[in-house]
């Protein structure tokens, strides 16, 4: 104990913020000398409530008693927090608008603290009524990120012109991730920022359009949703491709491309080294629509296949595919349980 005591403070602020939020806060407890060091936490805010949202799920707890206990318990750590930076904040709850004025100030919390990754997942526990867009909660725009180097946002509303702002004004972006944002209707990037690695756009089923144009360090793309108009060009590095299918559309993307063999996939697929699709029922119930041989996919070193089926049709489809290629096959059947996997080398 006596060595402890030594420690010059800046170090064990390091040491302290080093550790995850909740074990940080366990640390007052330590000692007195120990007890303020909390304040000057700089790591990640990861404001996690997974145990009570499971509770909530299964009727064990209820959201409107839980949801003034998750604010307070945000508010007093962001109240005592002195520290002059936060490597990440995250909050995870269902909160919609009619918490906007908390959520703009944790916005505006985690803007001053020049935040390097900012994640606001606020989806509902429950399937909401109705996906106008006065119920998501809008995220601001007259704030700067000039250290922001990832944004997640989940069920929280941003139009086209929020994102490509925030492209220009964030230097050193490099994931921009947009989940069920209902006023999203189209995505029209043009040279932007080029630090953008990964781009991942995700059950907004307003989207009409997306266009990248001259993206040149995006590594990575992922989208779910229906089939809508894309355009990538001038994407060198693009490599890493992710297609899913979204519930309640009728309009399947990966239908279309293994309909029309890819031949209409509006990215260059020599490229790509990874590939996955969530086929939904399709190729269970008609593998031969996929494609007998692989040779526009020049490049290609894995490919992951998500669907549905029964064992045996998904015994055979495994077999089907080429066999030079790592293959990851997820399916659920009546005689495997949900999540089964199988991979062939």
């Amino acid at each position: 104990m006596g060595c402890i005591t030594q420690i010059p403070v800046d170090i064990l602020i390091d040491i302290v913020s080093r550790l995850s939020l909740k074990e940080a806060a366990k640390t007052r407890a330590v000692s007195r000398r120990w007890k303020n060091l909390f304040k000057f936490y700089s790591g990640c805010l990861d404001f996690d409530a997974l145990d009570t949202i499971a509770l909530i799920y299964m009727g064990k707890k209820r959201d409107r008693v839980e949801s003034p206990k998750y604010i307070d318990w945000v508010n007093q750590v962001l109240a005592s927090h002195q520290a002059q930076t936060v490597e990440e904040f995250r909050v995870s709850f269902d909160l919609d608008n009619t918490y906007a004025g908390i959520l703009d100030s944790w916005t505006c919390f985690a803007a001053a603290k020049r935040v390097h990754r900012l994640e606001l997942d606020l989806s509902p526990f429950h399937s909401r009524k109705t996906s106008l867009d006065e119920i998501y909660y809008c995220f601001p725009t007259d704030l700067e990120w000039k250290a922001l180097t990832s944004l997640v946002l989940n069920s929280v509303n941003v139009v086209e012109e929020q994102l490509l702002c925030l492209l220009s004004d964030c230097p050193v972006l490099e994931k921009l991730s947009v989940s069920r944002a209902p006023s999203l209707y189209n995505l029209r990037l043009r040279s932007p920022n080029n630090k953008l690695k990964h781009l991942g756009l995700r059950s907004c089923l307003g989207l009409e359009a997306i266009e990248v144009v001259s993206a040149l360090n995006l590594f990575s793309f992922e989208y779910q949703g229906c089939r809508i108009n894309m355009l990538f060009k001038d994407v060198p590095q693009l490599s890493s491709v992710s297609l899913k299918w979204a519930p309640n559309v009728s309009c399947d993307l990966c239908e279309d491309l293994l309909i029309t063999k890819f031949s209409q996939v509006p990215f260059s697929i020599s490229q790509l080294k990874t590939l996955a699709l969530d086929l939904k029922l399709l190729v269970a119930m008609e593998f031969y629509l996929f494609p007998k041989t692989f040779s526009q996919f020049s490049n290609l070193q894995q490919l992951e296949l998500q669907f549905f089926a029964l064992y045996d049709r998904a015994s055979f489809f495994s077999v089907h595919l080429f066999t030079h290629l790592r293959v990851c096959i997820n399916w659920c059947s009546s005689t495997l349980s949900a999540g089964s996997q199988r991979s062939c080398q």
